[in-house]
């Protein structure tokens, strides 16, 4: 019954300018509503306090201290607030709706895998840190306030009907809040309370953190770290236990699981002492748990396109897990020195391509593309969400920002040869952009900002300039130095290159001004690429600061001194690369991780589904009939020795068939090619089947290495390898094996490229590039002259796969990976073209690749890959 005075609030009934749709739910703060902003044209959640609380002071003082907490607030994980009211004695806050579903719904589910529980923890923290910086403490953190948006799972947090505001320096004053947040009151949510909580006693933002340990250990392991039969149990425990060890320990990363232990400890002093920190480290963590894309070729040659993982052995690179717990926090305190301390910039989602600190050494210049869109050119301020456009081309990228406020920065189009595009100048405070020189691939500021070093493509050649126009270096070939800095003392320009072997890579410098360059040392053991590579001098011009080439070291950080000796300066679990180093040695680096997923269309279906296979499923094929998809699933959810697994189109959940990597698909969906690595080194072929059935061993005598990669019969392949005893660099070639009768012949000459291989569905032809690639032919595979393939360029483009008449194929534009994809129909025996289909993925990524159809075009599958990375300032690293 309402009280007089009071209209009843009922669907369709007014409330200043929101009309009132839904009830959404009910507690001791109040009544929230679905209401529309007939104004603004929005649907927002509306709270009422009910009157008999509002003539309360004291339960008022606390809504209003919720207002204007959420207020203050402006950051993407915290719901925002709208407007704070009162009308006819009734008092409302309006605040943004979230359309999805709790945190506690979704573990009510059964626990989520690790990539998910460490995004869902990381914007936790991310929300944590922004209230905190703003002296706002939530102390009712649990997952019934936490929101999962429907849209991208983005998280949200809510309900600071607790909130206790903080003045700034002194932890334990409030403001406003009454007797409601003084010593002896418990507040709070049982079993997510801290011990602080629990004894009534002064809580700061620490408070928070240990909430957040205990959500982020139900998160890792599906269960509350403190749950006993009464709530006077359940404190006691939070008092006095420690939360048991996972049931299933093995499924929990050990680096993890030490976070949220040390989140968890009583004494306030031993947990993290800051959320930012907290949310670096989960950040960086959460690296080490993703697919890393490192590589090992069957044969090696420059890095892979991604349509050639088939024929690439993808293994995972996954870092010791406790290595954050030995050198990050624990051994800094070990030594009684604080610390480095982190502060995060970027708060949107995407990948940040390039960054340089301004000259203030305070804001930083950075170019990133955000949310699906093209790359922009932004400027971000510490302590500020929101970065602000600086209204460069689309597609430009920051290459380095002068002592006096000028930005150098590339401009599209860019070479897909050597990724050269046009150098041009502007200022940070606005006006014209100034093309001023084609050819160049990166360029530095001298220290006081007068000129420029550059390197430039010139007549297919590398020639490094400073200043513009005076030639200091030219190579014998293309970009053989990436990454150029200008030392502060304007003495040296440092590059990274690879090292004389051809496949290591090398730190050296440049020596000014007779421009001779000296390798200081070879930094990389092993096959890497350095196209991402990123330099900086120390402020007093003695070291190179560089993170590690190698790939399972990709979290560490390096320096090297003029004279060769390289030391660790700081190991951070997961991937991160630095990009510059102010005057006063803060360090301004990103860390990054991928998520790679699968999105299918069956011949039915009317839209995409999600076909993901655990955190880093690699598609291997999908069958003619398109009814089935094969993957590989390696790093830490595909195990020591790799998954291979098939899922059905329609949506039913994945089956592991077997251990290893997977290659192609039958045909008939019957078998996987495949391998397994043994004694660390040496791959072992063989046949895995889809269903029942044995394995099949492919050792085929006088070949070295046989990769299946098609079927033209019963116990008939098409493999590829190359015959013992010969150089395989120069032997690889196809042959045709009868498994029953043990013939082996070959199909093509050696020499031939390891890609863009097809066998037709009418089992005639081989499709291949010619031996030294080029052009692509066909090989009768029962023998003859092959034929060249009109209208097909190698270089430009690329298919994958035959239409189902064997007399076309599907052919795709050969360019870096792609929002979408354009598909072609070729015939091969005319070269006549038309447009097939575009495929334009159900949900935002930022590439996709490895495209699979099926023969009669009503089928698909591929890989979409993610790749999400975080700006910080790193103070304190040494």
């Amino acid at each position: 019954m309402s009280e007089p005075g009071y209209d009843v609030l009922v669907t369709g009934s007014r409330l200043g300018k929101y009309e009132i749709l839904a009830k959404l739910g009910e507690g001791g703060m109040g009544e929230v509503w679905r209401a529309r902003d007939e104004q603004l044209h929005r649907n927002v959640a509306l709270k009422v306090l009910p009157p008999e609380f509002a003539r309360d002071p004291s339960r008022r003082a606390r809504f209003e201290q919720e207002a204007r907490a959420l207020a203050a607030l402006n950051h993407p994980n915290i719901v925002a607030v709208y407007e704070f009211g009162e009308e006819n004695g009734r008092v409302y806050l309006v605040s943004e709706l979230v359309e999805g579903e709790s945190l506690r719904s979704l573990l009510d589910r059964g626990r989520v895998t690790t990539r998910r529980a460490t995004e869902i923890a990381s914007q936790i923290a991310d929300a944590m840190a922004g209230a905190h910086s703003a002296g706002i403490i939530h102390r009712d953190l649990k997952p019934e306030n936490i929101m999962l948006t429907a849209s991208a799972g983005a998280v949200k947090v809510l309900d600071f009907g607790l909130a206790k505001q903080t003045l700034a320096g002194n932890s334990d004053a409030t403001l406003t809040m009454g007797a409601a947040t003084q010593p002896g009151t418990v507040m709070g949510t049982v079993g997510y309370m801290s011990p602080e909580q629990v004894r009534g006693a002064n809580t700061d933002h620490r408070s928070d953190i240990f909430s957040f340990g205990v959500i982020l250990y139900e998160l890792l392991t599906g269960s509350r770290a403190f749950q006993a039969a009464s709530q006077v149990e359940t404190m006691n425990a939070i008092l006095h236990a420690d939360p048991p060890d996972p049931a299933d320990a093995d499924a929990v990363p050990p680096a993890l699981l030490t976070i949220a232990r040390r989140c968890l400890e009583k004494n306030p002093e031993q947990r993290f002492q800051s959320a930012a920190d907290l949310a670096f480290a989960l950040r960086s963590i959460s690296g080490t748990a993703t697919f890393s894309g490192a590589q090992a070729p069957l044969r090696t040659q420059s890095a892979p396109r991604p349509r050639q993982r088939w024929i690439w052995a993808t293994t995972a690179v996954i870092g010791a897990a406790t290595l954050f717990a030995a050198g990050f926090y624990f051994r800094d305190r070990t030594l009684h020195r604080e610390p480095p301390q982190f502060q995060r910039l970027t708060f949107r989602r995407g990948l940040v391509r390039n960054a340089r600190f301004s000259p203030d050494g305070h804001s930083v210049v950075y170019t990133a593309w955000w949310d699906g869109a093209k790359s922009h050119t932004f400027l971000a301020i510490p302590g500020d969400p929101e970065s602000r456009d600086l209204n460069l081309p689309e597609e430009s990228k920051v290459l380095a920002v002068s002592s006096n406020s000028e930005v150098a920065f590339l401009e599209p189009p860019f070479s897909p040869d050597d990724n050269s595009g046009t150098l041009a100048r502007g200022s940070l405070s606005g006006g014209q952009m100034r093309p001023q020189l084609d050819g160049v691939t990166d360029a530095d500021w001298s220290p006081d900002g007068s000129s420029l070093a550059v390197e430039r493509i010139v007549d297919g050649k590398a020639r490094l300039e400073y200043p513009i126009g005076k030639v200091i270096y030219t190579s014998a070939g293309k970009s053989p130095y990436f990454a150029i800095r200008i030392s502060p003392d304007n003495r040296r320009i440092a590059y990274a290159t690879y090292a004389s072997s051809g496949s290591r890579v090398g730190i050296g410098v440049i020596d000014l001004p007779d421009g001779k360059p000296r390798i200081l040392g070879v930094v990389s053991g092993q096959t890497v690429r350095i196209d991402a590579a990123a330099l900086s001098w120390s402020p007093d011009s003695s070291e190179i600061w560089f993170r590690s080439f190698d790939p399972d070291e990709g979290g560490s950080l390096y320096a090297i001194d003029l004279k060769g000796h390289k030391r660790l300066v700081h190991r951070f679990p997961g991937y991160a690369n630095i990009f510059d180093i102010s005057r006063d040695g803060r360090v301004l680096l990103r860390t990054e991780s991928t998520e790679l997923g699968i999105l299918a269309k069956g011949p039915s279906d009317k839209a995409e589904r999600d076909l993901s296979i655990l955190e880093s499923g690699i598609l291997a094929g999908i069958s003619d009939d398109g009814s089935m998809i094969a993957a590989s699933v390696t790093g830490e959810a595909g195990g020591q020795k790799g998954s291979i697994y098939t899922r059905k189109l329609d949506g039913s959940a994945p089956v592991r068939v077997g251990d290893g990597h997977a290659f192609v698909l039958s045909p008939d969906g019957r078998w996987i090619s495949g391998y397994t690595v043994v004694d660390g080194t040496n791959r072992q072929f063989r046949l895995v089947p889809t269903g029942s059935g044995e394995e099949r061993a492919m050792n085929i005598p006088g070949l070295t290495l046989a990769v299946p990669l098609g079927w033209v019969g019963d116990e008939q392949y098409i493999v590829v390898g190359w015959e013992k005893g010969k150089d395989y660099l120069k032997s690889w070639r196809c042959f045709f094996w009868d498994a029953r009768s043990n013939v082996l012949r070959p199909v093509c000459p050696e020499g031939i490229p390891d890609q863009d291989m097809f066998v037709s569905p009418d089992h005639k032809w081989l499709l291949s590039q010619i031996p030294g690639g080029g052009r692509f032919a066909l090989y009768p595979i029962d023998g003859g002259e092959p034929k060249p393939v009109p209208g097909l360029d190698p270089k430009k483009e690329y298919t994958t796969g035959w239409r189902s008449d064997s007399q076309s194929i599907y052919v795709m534009a050969n360019t870096a990976p792609q929002p979408e994809f354009i598909v072609d129909s070729l015939n091969v025996f005319t070269g006549k073209r038309e447009p097939f289909m575009e495929v334009h993925p159900s949900r935002p990524v930022a590439e996709v690749e490895y495209l699979r159809l099926t023969p009669d075009g009503r089928a698909y599958a591929y890989n979409y890959n993610v790749r999400l990375s975080d700006l910080y300032v790193a103070s304190g690293l040494k």
